[in-house]
């Protein structure tokens, strides 16, 4: 499913396929960044995409931006999946 996502790298893929399995899960920028050993920019804006799409819950702890998978994650994955299937055929040739 994860993997018809032509637009999220390998990173944030290993990271919604970690967050299907552990809805709830905290995920913060410097964990994302020494898990995927990646700069902290590469790594904030992993996570900000994912959050912009939805598949992520920005949330703030005092000054740090955390994000949550949400317990519905699977079902968002599904529905933005077959939204993305379906506006990738309505896209004809001329």
């Amino acid at each position: 499913m994860l993997k018809n996502w032509g637009d999220l790298n390998h990173r944030q893929i290993a990271l919604l396929s970690h967050a299907m399995r552990h809805p709830g899960k905290i995920y913060t920028i410097e964990g994302h960044q020494t898990s995927h050993d990646t700069v902290y920019e590469t790594a904030r804006r992993d996570l900000l995409t994912l959050s912009r799409l939805e598949l992520l819950e920005e949330t703030k702890r005092g000054k740090l931006k955390t994000y949550r998978a949400p317990g519905d994650l699977h079902e968002k994955i599904q529905k933005s999946d077959s939204r993305k299937r379906a506006f990738d055929s309505s896209e004809k040739p001329i």
